[in-house]
């Protein structure tokens, strides 16, 4: 079957981008790249520094399936003595940790609360006003260390301290995260160094990075996102907290997340998770899903519907069947409560409108409106499914119920 995001390799060596997501994503990238070859069915793509032919080589590179992925490949790196950098990508969330000779050399990262000067904050170095007047006088020529050493807030022992602090919290973020995508590629000997190193033994930053990722597996037992938001219960009212808790506490009113309280007080995912957990184990917050009915999250959900809707539509359509599939799914439609929630006049043989659908949700009340949608699109592709498949060959068949199984799983709330 067809696949939007296909790359087409023929036997004589051409390749072609097979649908419009690929050519724009790939289209995004140009330039010249080497071509890796990595594990049975993988091939790796790297850019080429103008007048360069040669690439570091890519010795460790896949998906993240689990508690120990990263951990796995650190290990390997330090007891292999490999010299490069390990990326760690979740989503929009990026770290890149540089590891030589058996130590953590140098560590970036996009995420918030991994930034110099929040973690400078949460150690109580510096404080939230001396962060914002930094920031402010912040540029790309001058760094946040050396604009804090400036103004007098941090001598240069004590900022040294605060980058291997920094340092560390993203080396021990990278190891909690338990899915996304890792490359750990070794750098060449006249590759430019970062402005400044450290040397931190791997050995030593494992063993408290080990504890952490057992416990952070016990708070998901009972904390599965940090998407969830805390919300005090009757029992706070009656509880004296600690001075640890009180902050979080203040932020449990069910519109913060666990990861923006963790923003907000300049934490890291680690602690104030394990915070809410102590919250949970004394009975005064409860965690809730916070439903937003904005445009973006009707758009995402109802964007991934149609692109199912659409591939569906364009399998049958080729074997034959489309005017038979469609009308069988258009009399469920008209007799299911389906249209509560795409509007009255939804029709399956074009796009669902995203307008429509927000005008919809919003006239209702529902009490998880998102909740409802994203029931309410699977209910509505199960449907189209059952209604395709006598108009397909078997092979057909499968072949398009594996793929919309694998798009249904990327449709998150």
């Amino acid at each position: 079957m067809r696949l939007p995001r296909a790359l087409i390799i023929r036997e004589d060596g051409t390749v072609s981008a097979e649908g419009s997501t690929l050519r724009e994503l790939l289209g995004g990238h140009a330039g010249r790249y080497s071509v890796v070859e990595g594990s049975p069915g993988m091939l790796v793509l790297q850019s080429l520094k103008a007048g360069d032919e040669s690439s570091e080589r890519v010795v460790a590179a896949g998906e993240i399936v689990g508690k120990s992925t990263v951990l796995e490949v650190v290990s390997a790196a330090a007891q292999n003595g490999w010299r490069g950098e390990l990326s760690v990508i979740d989503g929009d969330l990026v770290r890149r940790v540089l590891i030589d000779q058996g130590a953590l050399k140098a560590a970036f990262s996009n995420v918030p609360s991994e930034r110099l000067g929040e973690v400078m904050v949460s150690l109580g170095t510096i404080t939230a006003d001396q962060l914002a007047r930094c920031v402010l006088q912040a540029t790309e020529g001058r760094r946040f260390g050396e604009i804090a050493l400036e103004a007098g807030f941090v001598d240069r022992q004590r900022l040294f301290a605060m980058l291997q602090a920094q340092a560390e919290r993203i080396f021990q973020a990278s190891l909690l995260v338990t899915q996304g995508r890792y490359a750990f590629v070794l750098t060449k000997d006249d590759d430019d160094a970062p402005a400044m190193t450290l040397h931190m033994p791997i050995q030593n930053l494992l063993l408290e990075s080990v504890q952490k990722m057992d416990e952070m597996a016990l708070f998901r037992e009972r904390i599965p996102s940090n998407a969830l938001c805390p919300v005090l219960t009757e029992v706070a009212a009656r509880k004296t907290l600690s001075e640890s808790l009180r902050p979080i506490s203040q932020l449990s009113d069910g519109s913060h997340s666990i990861l923006e309280i963790g923003r907000q007080l300049h934490m890291d995912e680690f602690e104030v998770t394990k915070r809410v957990m102590q919250l949970l184990q004394i009975g005064c917050v409860e965690l809730r899903d916070r439903q937003s009915l904005s445009r973006e999250s009707v758009e995402r959900i109802v964007k991934q519907l149609n692109d199912i809707m659409r591939e569906i539509r364009d399998t049958v359509e080729r074997h034959g069947g489309r005017k038979e599939m469609l009308w069988t799914l258009q009399q469920w439609v008209r007799d299911s409560d389906i249209i509560e929630y795409f509007g009255p006049l939804l029709r399956i043989d074009s796009e669902i409108s995203v307008d429509a659908t927000l005008r919809q949700l919003e006239n209702t009340s529902l009490d998880r409106p998102l909740e409802s949608l994203h029931r309410a699109a699977h209910e509505l592709v199960s449907f189209a499914m059952f209604s395709a498949a006598p108009t397909l060959p078997r092979e057909a068949e499968r072949a398009l119920s594996k793929w919309v199984n694998q798009r249904l799983s990327r449709m998150k709330l």
